[in-house]
This record gives structure tokens, sequence and C-alpha cells, in this order.
């Protein structure tokens, strides 16, 4: 083909080829440029369906005017009937050249990013999807100009006759899970594979790979890509919390479009260019375009055993759900603890530990159809209790308080005489057999002598107690079902931490171990149902639900869809009753008047609120508020939030935000009309923080300020914000953000910039002393005059006039004075209120709120479930 000519263009030279067509570089006699002509391969122009597609680029492509996208000039044929397309040709080089040598700066990364999601914005809008988004895809210009090529694999929405159903198009690495399973694509494919691409230019390494495209294919559906903070130092939060949504498995946890993106995207480079929170990596270089060739046949085998994969894996859960399954909130006279019910072979009965109305604990059985109550036997505390398969024993593990150990015994269904089996044990359940006993040692109060989380049994008299196997990479979770046939054992591994579970099953006889789920999750219990049905109950979709899983592998199913955090979970033998226990936490808040020696609730409704924060002249009340959790007093909800304003009286309520994030304690603006902010999404984790500014007249538009979580006001301008756990003062204007004082210090601005008040966090020093200086003095002479605060341990609060409150008990409280050090205890007959209490000052100190915290229990069949 080099040196002839076709119609007015005159080949030049090869520049690469695909599954879909050979590109070289021609000269335009007629208008005296260089073009890129793309043909499609010889071997598949008797294709109509492929000359189709071919056409089918050009015109999807041709009917964009975009600076990112690629031009096409014209679509022709040569004299053999070979189909070409004459597209833009630019100087530069492929983006997967500049990876190759060397990985990209993260502020060059997110320009480039930004350009690929704007060309995609436009795509997307007029109902094109490219499916091949990948970096030999990407031309970056000599002048830095991002351009997208090759929409051979695109379509227009509803332009279907093209794909044969299942087929797989695109690049193995770059597909997203649904791609690779042949299922209907819209945009978030796109978005995922900008995902893939993002990652490899920040790392110079794809996240998904193997050694053959079937192998990457599978790590693409079931595997997690190594976390990017592995490969890089340094790096911005903003950019792990990028990548790890573009690369969720669910398309509904990706962003929704190219526009939802570029938010982040452009805050990344913000970031990355003036805050100087960024990380580094070697620059990129100019190279040609080089593709890689595809073989059709490779291809054509890929697609069989894909679609074999997804029979096997992906196919049969859908088919076993009982469409027409039934849920049921089970009505009990009694107090219950979330500890773990037990529920009977046969699922008629289920049993728990509860409080009556005088709070005298006791093991109960209830008749989960009729609904008849029994007490079986009294209990000191609450306890997990557990039924034999069946249904003549009962057994239950309760906390000794005197021995700090958990005491575990059986006892007959019909009630009688208890048998204690062990000290120190946890999460006990009976064996399918009903002779022995599952626990859990080297958890909790209960060792084991290893030092690690191992799975011991018992015989049901208390004797020959042995060990199963140790779980020498669990870093803290547990929780265990055994199989039907008591050969396996299904097992929650805390990973990372403790902040991600798994659920692996385990061959108690071979020892030999499979991994079942492998998302970014929590798990907070399991059971295995049938043979091979494991449900579970996960935070895997922001708030923790009732999932399934086959026991084989495979994607797994939501069952329920609530609002309130489902905790444990059992079943009985023919899984046609699941019974699982829903916590449900809420605070009430209530205004204590210091002076006046009164307290009164302000606050009514069963929700979860979040640091109440008095304006300036003591007349309202700034509040977050979040969906229900299972411990509220812990602030960890992982469900939306949004912050409210209301009169300190709970009066003239109104909502200032509106999004689906996790925010943070409200600050005041000393002139009451602003408040600032922290907010991260859903999927980041608690260092991922950014810090907004939202205005009371205006609350629809809050202010991206910088990362971190925002802290006290210096002024109407200025305000602290926190960043691993260091403090820099910024301003709304948009200044460099600057540190208030030394490394290994935590430390703020009071009285303006009077005093600094700081917590020195160096090795062998005290971090609980808390030292105050002048804050406008040189620092050797700050150190020199350095007072040290009255120390009392506990948390401290401050109040906008300089005075801060330590909570030291739940019956005392003291309130000291700056900058003279003055203490005075809070007489405690004003603090009359139950437990679990936080506490927010006025700012002049004349008035309290304290957050009381509450929980309720429910048991909850579902049944049914299966076919």
């Amino acid at each position: 083909m080099i040196g002839t000519t076709i119609s007015h263009y005159k080949i030049l030279e090869k520049l690469g080829e695909g599954g879909m067509g050979i590109v070289y570089r021609a000269h335009d006699t007629t208008l005296d440029r260089d073009v890129a002509l793309k043909f499609l391969p010889q071997d598949l122009t008797t294709s109509h369906e492929e000359r189709t597609r071919f056409i089918h680029e050009a015109k999807a492509v041709s009917a964009l005017d975009h600076a990112n996208i690629c031009t096409i000039h014209e679509v022709g044929e040569t004299p053999d009937g070979r189909l070409f397309i004459a597209m833009g040709y630019y100087e530069g080089e492929s983006l997967a050249k500049k990876i190759q040598k060397g990985r990209l700066r993260v502020e060059d990364a997110a320009d480039i990013a930004i350009q690929i999601a704007e060309g995609l914005q436009a795509a997307h809008e007029n109902g094109i999807i490219h499916r091949d988004i990948k970096s030999g895809n990407i031309i970056v210009t000599d002048k830095g100009q991002v351009k997208i090529l090759d929409f051979g694999l695109a379509r227009r929405s509803g332009f279907s006759k093209l794909t044969r159903t299942g087929a797989t198009v695109g690049t193995a690495a770059y597909m997203s899970p649904e791609q690779a399973r042949g299922e209907k694509l819209d945009q978030r494919s796109d978005l995922w594979s900008l995902g893939v691409v993002l990652y490899e230019m920040v790392t110079g390494k794809l996240p998904f790979r193997g050694e053959h495209e079937a192998a990457i294919l599978y790590s693409v559906v079931n595997e997690q890509p190594k976390p990017i903070e592995a490969s890089i130092s340094d790096i911005s939060p903003e950019l792990i919390h990028i990548i790890n949504r573009t690369l969720e498995k669910n398309p509904a946890e990706r962003y929704k479009s190219a526009e939802d993106m570029l938010i982040d995207l452009r805050r990344l480079k913000k970031e990355t260019s003036s805050t100087g929170f960024k990380s580094t990596g070697s620059g990129y270089r100019r190279s040609t375009i080089r593709r890689k060739q595809i073989s059709i046949m490779l291809v054509a085998v890929i697609f069989v055993i894909i679609m074999i994969v997804s029979v096997l894996f992906f196919s049969k859960e859908s088919t076993q759900i009982n469409p027409d399954w039934k849920l049921r909130t089970l009505q009990i006279p009694l107090t219950i603890h979330w500890d773990v019910p037990g529920i009977s072979g046969d699922g008629k009965y289920i049993a728990f530990s509860g409080r009556d109305d005088k709070g005298v604990w006791g093991l109960y059985v209830m008749n989960a159809i009729q609904g008849t109550l029994r007490c079986v036997t009294s209990l000191s505390s609450q306890a997990a209790v557990d039924i034999s398969v069946d249904g003549n024993l009962l057994l239950y593990c309760q906390a000794n308080y005197q021995t700090n150990k958990a005491d575990g015994s059986v006892i007959p269904f019909d009630g009688g005489p208890a048998r204690k089996l062990v000290d120190s044990w946890q999460l006990p359940r009976f064996r399918p057999g009903g002779q022995r006993v599952g626990y859990i040692l080297g958890w909790g109060s209960a060792p084991s002598p290893s030092g690690k989380i191992e799975l011991w049994s018992v015989g049901i008299a208390g004797s020959d107690p042995h060990r199963e196997f140790i779980d020498s990479l669990n870093s803290g979770s547990c929780g265990f079902a055994y199989s039907p046939d008591d050969k396996k054992v299904a097992w929650i591994r805390g990973l990372s931490g403790n902040t991600i579970q798994q659920i692996i099953i385990h061959d108690l006889d071979t020892g030999e171990e499979r991994v079942l789920t492998s998302g970014k999750e929590t798990i907070i219990y399991l059971d295995w149902v049938r043979d091979d049905k494991i449900v579970y109950t996960s935070d895997r979709s922001g708030i923790f639900n009732v999932w399934v899983v086959s026991a084989k592998g495979g994607n797994p199913i939501q069952i329920t869809k609530g609002t309130h955090s489902a905790q444990t979970i059992k079943s009985s033998a023919d899984g046609q009753r699941i019974l699982y226990s829903e916590l449900v936490g809420y605070s009430t808040f209530w205004n204590v008047d210091i002076a006046g020696k009164s307290s009164r609730q302000i606050t009514f409704t069963k929700e979860n609120q979040y640091w109440p924060a008095f304006s300036p002249d003591g007349k309202e009340i700034a509040f977050i508020v979040g969906v229900p959790s299972d411990d509220p007093s812990s602030f960890l909800t992982k469900g939306p939030m949004n912050l409210f304003v209301m009169k300190k009286d709970g009066s003239s309520r109104r909502q200032l935000t509106f999004g689906e994030e996790v925010l943070s304690e409200p600050k005041w603006s000393p002139d009451g009309k602003k408040i600032a902010y922290g907010a991260r999404n859903l999927s980041e984790e608690n260092d991922s923080f950014r810090t907004y500014v939202v205005e009371l007249s205006n609350p629809g538009s809050p202010k991206y300020i910088t990362r971190g979580i925002p802290d006290l006001w210096i002024d109407t301008l200025r305000f602290h914000v926190m960043v691993d756990s260091t403090m820099y003062v910024v301003s709304i204007n948009g200044a460099q953000p600057t540190k208030v004082y030394e490394d290994s210090t935590f430390a703020r601005f009071i009285e303006g910039e009077k005093y600094i008040l700081y917590k020195d966090l160096h090795r062998g020093k005290n971090p609980s002393l808390w030292w105050i200086v002048a804050g406008n003095k040189p620092r050797d002479v700050q150190q020199k005059t350095a007072r040290m605060l009255p120390h009392r341990p506990g948390n401290i609060k401050l109040s906008g006039n300089g005075k801060i409150f330590y909570s030291l008990s739940l019956s005392e409280i003291w309130m000291t004075s700056l900058p003279d050090g003055k203490n005075e205890r809070i007489p405690e007959k004003v603090l009359k209120l139950e437990p679990y209490t936080t506490l927010t000052p006025s700012w002049d100190g004349k008035q309290v709120i304290f957050v009381k915290y509450a929980q309720e229990c429910k048991l909850i069949l579902i049944e049914n479930l299966f076919k």
C-alpha cells in the first residue's frame, strides 16, 4: 500500500492496526494536508455486518464536533471494494507510548483525563458509547491536546442490530465487568475504561493483568486492583476517590455521567496545582502510534470462554430467587439486644435474649407463627443464642463481667438445668450433627494458644475440645457457619486493619481455602443455607443489608434494601425462613442552661443527629442529620448526611445541603453568615474529607475550599482546616494554606490569633496534655512562656469565645477559661442525663447541648426466599 494513491490520498507510511482496521498516514493531494486513512481489514471486507459497522463509525464520529475527538473528513472505497475513513492526522504520540516511558505526574494525568472526559461527555450527550477507550486509542498532540481515536466499536443508543447478543467487544484489560460479560452497556462502561487509563497513567501499570486475555477478563469481573496508594507515595485522596469510584464493579456505584466525573477531575487538578497536596511521577515524552494486533480467532475463543464463565458464575443466582418472597417484622413485647438470635431447623421457633419491663434479662423462645413467648431461664446480660438442628437444645453465650469472660452453656429447649461448656469463647454455633459446638478463640476477651483467631469445637457434654484451624491472616473480624454436610465452614476474614471483610470457604479436612467475596465491604454475620447458598449482612451498598451468594462462587445478590442496619442472620435448615436482626440507632438533643441549672429536650424525631453547633448569637443551632445506624455515637454511619439549621428551641428547621455524602462537624463563622463543613463520598475513607463553606443566604451553592476537615474560624475570612492530623489556616478567598504551629503538634489559634492552643505529639510526650502560648510572639519566646493547662482526661470542646469544656465522665464536666486557665465544675444536678452523651458549648459558655444516644432492635423474618 505504501507509495500508492487511493482517490486523492497518497499512502506514506503504516501507523498501526487492530481488530477493526489498519491505519496509514497519507497525503491529501487536493487540500495539501496529511491525514490518517483507516481501512477495514481485507478478510472482513466481504462481511456485510462489518462493513456496516465501519460506516457506522464514520457517521457516529462525524456527528460530533469536539476538540478532543478526532475529525472525520470522508468515507471512501477502493476499486477492489475496501472501505476507508479519512481522519485527521495529529503530530504527537499515543498515550500508551508515553506511559511505556514512565508514569505521568498526577497533574498531567489529571489534565489528560479531563480532556478525555470532555470528549466522552460530548459523545454521550449525542447517544454514542465508545466501548474501546484505552491508552492506545488516545493521542496527545505536540501541543498537549488530547484526541480520542477509533470509534470503530462505538454505537448510538438503541443501535443494537450490529452487536450480536452476548458479544464482547473492546480490549480486555480496559473492559468494564458488564462489557466482559457481554451485557448491555451505557456510558458508565466508558467511564470504567477511563478509570483504567487514569490508573495506568499514574502507576505505569494496568489494574487488571493476566497471562492471557481470559485471565484478564476473569480479573476484571472478580478481582480488585492493587490499591493505587501502594504504588505512589503521598497520594492525593481525591485521586484515590476518583479511581475507586470509576472502578466499582457495580455500574450503579460509579459516576452517573462524564459530567459528574469532570467535577472531581477538575478538583483534583486544582488541588495538585495549588494546595501542595500532590504526588510526583516521571514526565511523559513523545512517540508515534503503535496498535496491538488482535487475532480474530482468539477473540472468538475468548467470547466462548466468557459465555461459559457468565453462565457458571453470573446467571444461576438470579434464577433461584423467588420473586414473591416476603418480609415480616416479629412483634416482641420485650426490649431485645442485637446479639445473635437463633432459629430452629424447621423454622417454627426463634430464641433470643431480652429484657422485660423490669429490666431483667432472660433467654426467651418464641413461636414464629403464633407469636407465643416463654422464658426458658434468667440471664445476667444479653447473650448470643443458637438452636440445635433437631430443636432439643439451646446454646447461649453471655458476658461474665466479674471474670471479664463469656460463659457458654447448653440448656434443654423446654427448660431445665443448664450445663456450662467452656469459658472465654465467642459466637457459638451447633455443628450440623448436633453433638458438637463450634466457637472462636483469639477475639475479644477470649485468648487463643497461638495468639491468632482460631476456630474450635467441643462436645455438647463439654468434652474433647480441639482446634479446627488457625486463621493467621485475620486482622480482627470473625463469624462462621458450617456447611450442611459439616465438611466446610464459611468464614469471615478481616483485612486491611479490619476495615474490609471477605468470606472464605475453608475445607475442614484438607485445609484448602477459596475466597468467595472480595468487595470493599464490612461483613457482620453469615449463615450457610441449603447446600450452595451463603446469606450474610454487608454494607456493600452503603447501609448494612442482607445479601446472598452461591457457595460455588459468583456475584452476590442484594436481598433487602432497608434504611436501617441489618446485623446478625440465621436460617432454617431448608432455607425457607431466614431470621435477621435490625438495629436502629438514633439521637436527641437536650439544651442545658448552666446558669439556670435546667435542661430540656429540644428534638424528638428518631434519627441520627450529629454535632450540634450554636450560632455566635446563641439563637440558632447547626447540626448534621444522617440515616439511622447501628451505633450513632460512633459517627461512623455510611449513609448520606445533610446539614440543617434550626432555632435553639428546636423549631423552624431548614435544610442547607442536599447531597449523598458523609459530613463532618459544622463550624459557624464569627458573623453568623457562613458555615464550614467537611464532606466525603460514601465510598471514601475518613481521610478523604473536603472542606466547603455554605452561605446561609444562598445554601444551594456551597464553595469548595480545600482538602481536610474544618475547625474554628479565626475571622470572617479565615478558619482552621485539619489535614492528616496537622492544622492549617485557609481563606475563603483561596489564599495558600499555612500551618498553624510546629510539626508533630495539633494546634489551633484561639481568640483570633492572640494565643495558640496545642498538643505535643512528639514521641515520649504525653499527648493528652494541652499547652497555650502567645500567638503573636516569636517561636523561641513562645516556648519559654508555654503554660500547661490543668490536665484532666477526656474529650475537649471549644466554645467561640475561647472557653474549653472537658468531658471527664458521665457525671463530671469541667469548664476551663482561657487564657487564665480558671477551672469551674458544672453542677452535677444539671447533668441528670442517661449515658452515651456528648456535649457542645455555646459561644458565651452559658449553654450546652447534650446529644443523647439510644438503640432499638427488631427481629425480622424473610420467608420463601428461594425457589
